[in-house]
């Protein structure tokens, strides 16, 4: 009896060695961000990314229905966050800490699936106003018991 085994061909090796193939190491997620609005936006990073460089992400890319969300919220505000602590991922009840990758927060990295988080936005003031207010105030009466 001939135990030989058959040759493997490329399509079977690359079977063999999913585990270490550039695709499965380089997974990304589709995310799918909710604004109190109903309005949504999408962005693709890596799965390795922490939440912090997700934030970033959001910065860098300056969506345009986050925008117009913040121009309609606050007319005053400025159109896109500036610093990564203006924003906060809320995934599942919870608010996601920036020092967690996607993958220990359980976002879904296969094909053509996304995993909806929703928004929070601390909305800048504009500095002008910050002055106005602090001058237009009025001091607090003073109350003098005899």
């Amino acid at each position: 009896m001939d135990t030989e085994k058959p040759a493997l061909s490329q399509a079977d090796t690359a079977l063999t060695d999913v585990d270490s193939s550039p695709a499965v190491q380089n997974s990304s997620c589709d995310i799918r961000f909710l604004m109190v609005n109903g309005t949504s936006f999408r962005l693709t990073v890596p799965a390795s990314s922490t939440i912090h460089d997700v934030k970033d992400a959001v910065i860098q890319h300056r969506p345009k229905e986050l925008a117009d969300f913040l121009k309609d919220t606050n007319p005053n505000a400025a159109a896109t966050p500036t610093k990564v602590d203006d924003i906060r991922v809320l995934h599942l009840g919870k608010f996601l800490d920036d020092v967690k990758t996607l993958k220990e927060c359980n976002f879904n990295t296969a094909t053509n699936e996304f995993t909806t988080v929703h928004l929070s936005v601390r909305v800048p003031s504009n500095p002008s106003d910050e002055v106005k207010d602090k001058f237009n105030k009025k001091k607090p009466p003073c109350c003098q018991v005899m």
